[in-house]
C-alpha cells in the first residue's frame, strides 16, 4: 500500500465520485496518445517505487465505520492508540479495462490503498460548523487559510500539480505543537506532473467553488491554476464569514460568485473594529486577487496571495522529493523487486503471484522488454510468485539477449543483504512503529477469511523451499516466511509442526544474531505461546518470563511490546492456577492499555476478554459477565461478529449462563459461535472442539444425555489423536465425561475417569491446580454417594487447604468446599463437626463478607441441610442449635416457611441455584416422613413450577419432581 510523508497528496488516477448530489471529478490531465504509457500494475509500481513511496504492512478495520465515501472510492480507518488513527483510501474496483491501473488487480486483494494519518479534527467543513472552528477569532481563521495557501503553493512549487477540486472537505485539520491548529490540503488529483507539457488538464465542477469559466473541455496549465486560485479565494470567504452563520452559509452555497463590495460589508459587520483596523484591506486585495471574475485578474501565483495574508507561520518553501522529468512518463523506469522485497516477502503471498504475472504478461506483449525479463527472471530464480525454476529464469533472459551475470550479480546481493527489517521514510508510521504501536502484520486472518488457507500454506511452502535453495537457509527472508508459515500451522492448531518450525527459526536468530536481542526473545515468546497450547505451562513461563524482563529493561513497562510479553504471562499464570497473580497482572495491563489504546482498539480488547475469563476462574460471574458484555459489544464493532475473538469472548459469556444453570441461554450462543466456526475452521480444529465441548455439557445440564454423551466421546476420540492423553484438553473432555456419568448416578464409570483425571493432571498441571482440586471435589462427592466416607471426607480434606492456598479464605470456591466437608460429616453422622464447619462458613460469609439478604437466605442451604439429614436420625433439637443464626427459632412446624422464602427470594440467576433445589426437594421430603401430605403438596408444586421455566417440562430433573408431586397427591 502506498504511502507519502505528506498527507496522503499522491493520487495516481482519475477518480470521479458523487457528494451533496452534485457529480464532481478530480483534476486528470490529458497527454498525446504518442506520449501514452499503459496505466498497468507495474508501471503504478514503478512510478511509486520513483516517489520513494513506502510499501507499508497495514490494513484498515473493515467493520469500523467509514470516515467518507465516494462514487470510485472511500476512507476507512484503522485504529493505531488513543489519540491517532490511520485513514485509507481505499478504490472501489470495478470493470474489467485492462489498462485501468485499479482494475488490473485481481480479486479484490492486491490493489495500491493511499495511507495518512487520520485528521482529529476531521474536515474544515466539519471543523467549521460542527467543531472549535465556530469559535475561531479572526486571526486564527486567517493563519488557516494562510496553512492551506502554503499546502498548494508547495506543491506547486515542487510538483506542478493542479489540485482540482479545492474546497472544505478537501483541507484536513490537525492540532499543531502548540495546542493550536493547522490545515493540510488533501484528495489530490491527477496532476500535471505526469502531463506532457501541451497537455490539458479537465477541472472538476464543485457546485460554488469552482471558478465561473468552467467548462467540459480542458484547460491550459496557467489557466488551471488560475482556477486553482478562485477555489482558494472562495474557501477563505467561507472561512472568514459565511461558516459562521449556517442560515448565511446556505446562501453562500447558492450564490456562485458574491460580489466584493457586498463580501466587504458583511466582513465589517461580522468582525467589526478587528476587520477594519487590522486586515481590512489585506483581505479586501486578498478577495480581488482571487475572486475576481475575469482569470487575468487574479493572482498568478500563491506567493502573490501569501503576501498578502497575515500569516502566523513560516511562508518558506518546503523541499521534498521530486522526481527528475526523465522518469515520466510515469513507470517508465521500471519497478524493482530487489528494492521492495522485504515489504513485499512480508506482504499478502497473492501480491508476489499477481506481480510475477504481471511480468510475464508485459513480457508476452512487449518483445525484448529486456527490464521485465531481468525481473521475471529474479522470480523463477528464487521462486518469487511463481515456482522455482532456475532452467526457465536462463531461458527468459537468453530471450532477450540479457547476460545471465545480470541475474547472478542481483542474487549475489541479495544473498549478502542483511535488512532484517523494512526501512520507511521517517513520518507518523515510522513513529508510531519505533514506538511499538505497530507490529509485524499477520496475514492468516485474511487467509483464513477468505477461504484460501490450504492454498496459502502450499504457496508458502513452495516460496521456503525455493528461497531456501537460492539464498540459503539462514538468510533473513526465509525468516520472515517462516514466522508466516509458523502463524498459519499455530492459527490451525497444528502446534507441534509450528514448534518444529519456530526452534528451527530461534536457532538460526541465536547463530545470526546477540542472544539479548529483540528478534531472539520475539522468537521465544512464540515458542512459548506454542507450549502453553500444548499444555507445556511450566516451559512456557520460564520463556515468557525471560521475554518480559529483557522487554521491561528495553522498552519500559508501558511499552505495547512489555504489554503484549506480560500478557501472554498472565495466561500462563491463570493456566498454572495462579490465579490472583493473573488477576493483578492483567488488571494491569488493562488499565495501562486503556490509557495509551483506549477502549476500542483491539489489544485493549483482548486484554479485557482475558481479565473476565481470570473473573470466572476466581468465581466472580457477576464482574466477568459486565466485562464481557462490554467487550463483546465494542468487538462487533470493531472487529466484527465472525472475527475470531469475538467469538471467542462470546464463548466465555456462554460459560457463564451455564454457570447460572441458564442453559438454552448458553446452548443459542454456542450454536451461534458453532456455526461460525464451522464456516471458518476445519472440522477438527481446536476451537470447534472446544465449543463441541461446552455444548455437550449444556446438553447434560438440560438432560439431553444422549446428544451430550455422542458429542463428549467425539470430542474425546479427536483431542487423544491429535493431542495426545496427557494435553490438558484431553483430560477435560474425560473429566466432562466423568461429570457426564456422575449427573446420572452411574457412580462406577465417574469413579473411574475420575480418578484417572486426578493422576493425570496431578502429574501434568500439579497436585495444587484448581483444575486438580475441583477433580477431587468431585470424586469425593462419587465417593459420598457410595458410602465411601472415609476416603471421601480425606480428600475433602486436602481440597480445602488447597483452595485456600490457591484462591484465599474468603472465596466462594474455598467456603464451598468447606460446606462440601461439612456434607460429607453429616452423612457419616458427626451432625456436630457438620454443624460447626457450616456454621463457620455461613458466620464468615455474614460477618466479614456482609452479603446481602437474599445471599444470607442463599447460604442456608448447606445447614439446613443438615439439619434435615439429622433430624430424622437423632432429634428435633438438630435445628434449634442452629437458629438463631436466623434471628428467630425455626421450629419443625416453621420449616414449610423456609423453604417457601428461600425458594421465592432466591433468584434463579443466583450460582448454583438448581443445587439450591434439590437442598430444598430433600429438605421437604422431610414432611413424608412426617405424613405431611399437603405440605409436601404446596412445597413440591413450587418446586416443579420452578423446573418447568429453567429446565423444561422435558427434563429428566423437571420429571422427578413431579412424580414426587404425584406421590404427595396419592400419599
Amino acid at each position: 500500500m502506498p504511502r507519502r510523508s505528506l498527507e496522503g497528496n499522491w493520487s495516481l488516477s482519475a477518480f470521479t465520485y458523487t457528494k451533496y448530489g452534485i457529480e464532481k471529478s478530480s483534476a486528470a490531465s490529458s497527454v498525446n496518445a504518442g506520449n501514452c504509457v499503459p496505466n498497468d500494475f507495474l508501471s503504478f509500481l514503478g512510478t511509486a517505487q520513483s516517489l520513494n513511496i513506502d510499501f507499508l504492512p497495514l490494513t484498515w478495520q473493515p467493520t469500523l465505520d467509514a470516515l467518507d465515501e465516494g462514487n470510485t472510492a472511500e476512507i476507512r480507518q484503522a485504529l493505531v492508540n488513543i489519540q491517532a488513527s490511520f485513514a485509507f483510501k481505499v478504490p472501489k474496483v470495478r470493470g474489467t479495462a485492462d489498462d485501468d491501473l485499479y482494475n488490473t488487480l485481481i480479486a479484490e486483494v492486491v490493489y495500491p490503498v493511499l495511507v495518512t494519518k487520520k485528521a482529529p479534527h476531521g474536515d474544515l467543513h466539519a471543523f467549521m460548523t460542527r467543531g472549535a472552528g465556530r469559535e475561531m477569532s479572526l486571526e486564527l481563521r486567517l493563519d488557516l487559510c494562510c496553512g492551506v495557501a502554503l499546502a498548494i503553493r508547495d506543491m506547486l512549487r515542487n510538483h506542478d500539480i493542479i489540485h482540482g477540486d479545492i474546497k472544505p472537505e478537501n483541507i484536513l485539520i490537525f492540532p499543531d505543537s502548540e495546542g493550536g491548529f493547522t490545515a493540510k490540503v488533501a484528495d489530490y488529483g491527477y496532476s500535471s506532473l505526469y502531463a506532457a507539457e501541451d497537455g490539458f488538464v479537465y477541472m472538476p465542477r464543485s457546485g460554488p467553488w469552482t471558478a465561473p469559466e468552467w467548462h467540459h473541455r480542458g484547460f491550459k496549465i496557467a489557466d488551471a491554476v488560475k482556477m486553482d486560485i478562485y477555489s482558494f479565494g472562495m474557501v477563505c470567504a467561507w472561512v472568514l464569514v459565511f461558516s459562521s452563520n449556517e442560515n448565511v452559509g446556505l446562501s453562500f452555497g447558492r450564490t456562485p460568485s458574491p460580489p466584493l463590495q457586498a463580501l466587504r460589508q458583511y466582513l465589517e459587520y461580522t468582525q467589526g473594529a478587528e476587520y477594519t483596523s487590522s486586515h481590512g484591506d489585506n483581505i479586501q486585495t486578498l478577495f480581488q486577487l482571487t475572486l475576481a471574475k475575469d482569470p487575468v485578474k487574479r493572482a498568478l501565483d500563491m506567493n502573490q496571495l501569501l503576501d498578502v495574508l497575515p500569516c502566523q507561520q513560516p511562508k518558506e518553501p518546503v523541499e521534498f522529493f521530486s522526481p527528475s522529468r526523465d522518469i515520466l512518463p510515469r513507470g517508465q523506469g521500471g519497478f524493482r523487486i530487489v528494492l521492495f522485497i522485504s515489504q513485499l516477502i512480508g506482504a499478502h503471498y497473492i501480491l508476489r503471484q499477481y506481480i510475477a504475472a504481471c511480468l510475464q504478461k508485459k513480457l508476452s506483449n512487449v518483445r525484448k522488454a529486456r527490464h521485465e525479463a531481468l525481473e521475471l527472471g529474479l522470480c523463477y530464480y528464487i521462486g518469487f510468485g511463481v515456482d522455482r525454476d532456475p532452467r526457465r529464469a536462463s531461458s527468459i533472459l537468453m530471450d532477450c539477449d540479457i547476460p545471465l551475470t545480470a541475474l547472478t550479480e542481483m542474487v549475489d546481493a541479495l544473498v549478502s543483504a542483511h535488512y532484517p527489517e523494512p526501512q520507511y521514510q521517517s513520518g507518523a508510521f515510522q513513529d508510531y512503529r519505533e514506538q511499538g504501536y505497530i507490529r509485524g502484520f499477520n496475514h492468516t486472518w485474511q487467509y483464513r477469511q477468505s477461504r484460501n488457507l490450504k492454498l496459502a500454506e502450499s504457496h508458502y511452502r513452495k516460496e521456503i523451499a525455493g528461497l531456501e535453495l537460492s539464498l540459503g537457509g539462514d538468510h533473513y527472508l526465509l525468516q520472515k516466511l517462516n514466522m508466516q508459515m509458523a502463524s498459519l500451522l499455530q492459527d490451525d492448531g497444528r502446534w507441534d509442526e509450528a514448534e518444529k518450525l519456530q526452534l528451527k527459526m530461534l536457532d538460526i536468530a541465536q547463530r545470526t544474531e546477540d542472544e539479548a536481542s529483540v528478534d531472539v526473545t520475539i522468537y521465544k515468546e512464540h515458542i512459548a505461546t506454542t507450549y502453553g497450547e500444548q499444555g507445556r505451562y511450566e516451559e512456557a513461563e520460564k520463556l515468557q518470563a525471560q521475554a518480559v524482563e529483557y522487554l521491561r529493561v528495553e522498552y519500559g513497562d508501558n511499552h505495547p511490546f512489555t504489554l503484549s510479553s506480560m500478557a501472554s504471562l498472565a495466561i500462563t499464570f491463570s493456566n498454572r492456577g495462579y490465579l490472583l497473580r493473573a488477576e493483578e497482572l492483567e488488571t494491569m495491563i488493562l488499565d495501562t492499555e486503556k490509557r495509551i489504546f483506549g477502549m476500542n482498539h483491539p489489544s485493549t480488547l483482548t486484554a479485557a476478554c482475558n481479565l473476565a475469563t481470570t473473573y470466572i476462574d476466581l468465581g466472580r460471574e457477576a464482574k466477568a459477565e459486565e466485562l464481557l458484555n462490554e467487550v463483546i459489544r465494542l468487538e462487533k464493532h470493531v472487529l466484527g461478529l465472525e472475527h475470531l475473538d469475538t467469538t471467542a469472548s462470546m464463548g466465555y459469556l456462554a460459560q457463564i449462563h451455564d454457570m447460572r444453570d441458564e442453559h438454552y441461554e448458553a446452548e443459542e450462543l454456542l450454536l451461534q459461535i458453532l456455526s461460525i466456526q464451522e464456516d471458518t475452521f476445519r472440522p477438527k480444529h481446536p476451537d470447534i472442539l472446544s465449543t463441541k465441548a461446552s455444548l455437550a455439557n449444556t446438553y447434560s445440564d438440560q438432560g439431553r444425555w444422549i446428544e451430550s454423551e455422542s458429542l463428549q466421546n467425539d470430542v474425546l476420540r479427536i483431542r487423544r489423536e491429535a493431542l495426545g492423553e496427557d494435553h490438558p484438553a484431553t483430560l477435560s473432555s474425560l473429566s466432562n465425561l466423568a461429570q457426564f456419568h456422575q449427573d446420572q448416578q452411574q457412580w462406577n464409570q465417574a469413579e473411574t475417569l475420575q480418578r484417572k483425571v486426578i493422576e493425570d493432571r496431578s502429574r501434568v498441571l500439579g497436585v495444587e491446580h484448581p483444575d486438580t482440586l475441583s477433580e477431587m471435589d468431585h470424586l469425593a462427592y462419587t465417593l459420598t454417594q457410595t458410602s465411601r466416607l472415609d476416603e471421601a471426607e480425606a480428600l475433602g480434606r486436602q481440597v480445602v487447604p488447597g483452595r485456600e492456598k490457591v484462591f484465599g479464605l474468603e472465596h466462594r470456591h474455598t467456603l464451598d468446599a468447606k460446606s462440601n466437608l461439612a456434607s460429607i460429616y453429616s452423612y457419616s453422622r458427626r451432625f456436630k463437626e457438620a454443624q460447626e464447619l457450616a456454621l463457620e462458613v455461613l458466620n464468615f460469609q455474614e460477618q466479614v463478607l456482609k452479603l446481602p439478604e437474599s445471599s444470607k437466605l442463599h447460604n442456608m442451604k448447606t445447614p439446613a441441610a443438615i439439619y434435615q439429614r439429622s433430624q430424622i436420625q437423632e432429634s428435633d433439637d438438630s435445628w434449634a442449635s442452629i437458629s438463631p443464626l436466623y434471628g428467630e427459632y425455626v421450629s419443625k412446624e416453621d420449616m414449610e416457611t423456609l423453604i417457601l422464602t428461600i425458594l421465592r427470594l432466591e433468584s434463579p440467576s443466583e450460582p448454583d441455584y438448581m443445587a439450591t433445589l434439590w437442598i430444598l426437594e430433600d429438605l421437604a421430603l422431610s414432611f413424608q416422613a412426617a405424613d405431611s401430605w399437603d405440605t409436601l403438596q404446596r412445597l413440591e408444586t413450587e418446586i416443579v413450577e420452578r423446573r418447568k421455566a429453567i429446565q423444561g417440562i422435558d427434563h429428566p430433573d423437571t420429571l422427578t419432581s413431579g412424580a414426587i408431586l404425584a406421590t404427595a397427591y396419592f400419599g
